[in-house]
């Protein structure tokens, strides 16, 4: 849905990721953030930009994601990206990852 909103992409999504529990009371409070795989993207020309939202979009590394993002957003698209590359879903509480029992 967001992929369609702000840059106008149809996209077919993939397998799970990331799942997040946030529960930061005076962010969002109690909720649930799911990261999918949608594909790979070869660059921005296909993107038709949402101007009340955004101004620009781009591609930047993974470490460079905390220039961009809130801190816990960074972090999770960064698990996102290790756990596309791994073949794993990653499980994460408030922005940190949680180890596997």
């Amino acid at each position: 849905r967001e992929l369609a909103e702000e840059l106008g992409l149809v996209a077919t999504i993939g397998r799970l990721l990331v799942v997040e529990h946030q529960s930061v009371p005076e962010d969002k409070g109690d909720s649930l953030m799911f990261v999918y795989d949608a594909g790979e993207l070869d660059g921005t020309d296909s993107f038709v930009l949402c101007a009340d939202e955004l101004e620009e979009a781009r591609f930047v590394e993974p470490g460079q994601l905390d220039e961009f993002l809130p801190v816990r957003q960074a972090r999770r698209l960064a698990a996102a990206v290790q756990a596309r590359k791994a073949g794993v879903t990653v499980e994460m509480v408030n922005g940190q990852g949680v180890d596997a029992p």
